[in-house]
């Protein structure tokens, strides 16, 4: 009984620090969390993820004036809210890429929370068949990758062998068991549902990015050894970003998406689906992201890579310039005038 209650309380004080900092579950609780992430879900959670301030500024002003209309109590203004909004973490605001102005883009808690909503609103009806095949598939796969024992795997791949001139035998001889269209459109569904959340995965991504390199500035200004180590690591030419855990991994995944083999295998296969009766069935928006849906990768992902390089060159920059040394500088300073304050 004392293990389970010393679980409940660690829990419950992680749970509640998560409450006071996570941006999904700040927006989650608003009492305005309806307005906000209707307003922001429309303009930014869709085909459009990126959009010029002042346009969005406008977009929102509309949708005020559409929603107090009709009963809703929203005495701020458009640029108000926007501001709101920016200072709770919902909204990221980001120079524009032509330098001319900013632009918002939501952040990803906010897309996490919006697209929780979402589910809420048109939940999935039962456990469907596609989501537990592709775990039971990924657990077979990871079994089979992680296994040491060399007879293990020399018998599960024959099994796979076996399995696959069972299918080829009966492909040839005209055997060829088709998916309904019910099952069939389950699974689009599931697919559907997965890519919606990519976007909220790119977003965390870029965060995880700009807080790194804000550790490593800190790590420049705050300690003579972590000093030491970093700037070795930038003279000898080191990506420290790039070369990071979460570089490395997104590198890995940015090749598979550029790959043209892969690229064109994926074109192919988006192009057969639609192509199936059961396909009518889908919307046009559904439609529309799934053939967008590898241009938006790897749009996403030229774009993550972009903001490491920018990161990379900027860290570098920062170095070679001295800066770092006047920001030293200016840190004891400021520490020696907060000791002088409290004294």
């Amino acid at each position: 009984m004392a293990v389970a209650a010393n679980d409940v309380l660690s829990r419950a004080l992680a749970l509640a620090r998560l409450r006071d900092s996570d941006v999904s579950w700040s927006l989650l609780r608003a009492d305005s969390a309806p307005v906000i992430a209707a307003v922001l879900g429309v303009h930014l959670a869709g085909e459009t993820r990126r959009m010029p301030v002042s346009e969005l500024v406008e977009l929102v002003d509309d949708d005020l004036d559409a929603l107090r209309a009709h009963g809703e109590t929203l005495p701020r203004s458009a640029q108000g809210y926007c501001a709101d909004w920016r200072a709770a973490g919902y909204l990221v605001r980001r120079p524009a890429d032509d330098a001319r102005g900013e632009t918002f883009e939501l952040s990803a808690g906010a897309l996490a929370a919006i697209r929780h909503l979402e589910t809420m609103a048109q939940p999935r009806a039962t456990v469907t068949e596609s989501r537990l095949t592709s775990i039971a598939h990924q657990l077979s796969r990871l079994a089979l990758d992680t296994d040491p024992d060399a007879t293990r795997r020399l018998a599960q791949l024959r099994e796979q062998r076996d399995a696959i001139d069972r299918e080829i035998a009966r492909a040839e001889a005209g055997e060829v068991d088709v998916l309904d269209a019910d099952r069939a459109t389950e699974r689009m569904r599931d697919i559907l549902t997965q890519a919606s959340e990519l976007p909220a995965d790119f977003a965390r991504v870029r965060e995880r990015f700009e807080g790194l390199n804000r550790f490593l500035r800190e790590r420049l200004i705050e300690s003579d050894d972590a000093q030491r180590l970093v700037l070795d690591d930038i003279f000898r030419g080191v990506d420290l970003i790039g070369e990071s855990d979460e570089g490395r991994s997104f590198g890995y995944f940015l090749r598979l998406v550029l790959d043209p083999e892969r690229g064109a295998e994926f074109e192919s296969d988006v192009d057969r689906v639609l192509d199936r009766d059961f396909a009518r069935a889908l919307a046009p928006g559904e439609r529309r992201t799934l053939r967008r849906l590898l241009g938006m990768l790897k749009a996403e992902g030229a774009d993550i890579h972009d903001v490491i390089s920018t990161f990379a060159r900027g860290l570098r920059r920062y170095v070679q310039s001295q800066q770092y040394q006047r920001d030293r500088a200016l840190r004891s300073r400021l520490q020696a005038a907060l000791a002088a304050g409290v004294r």
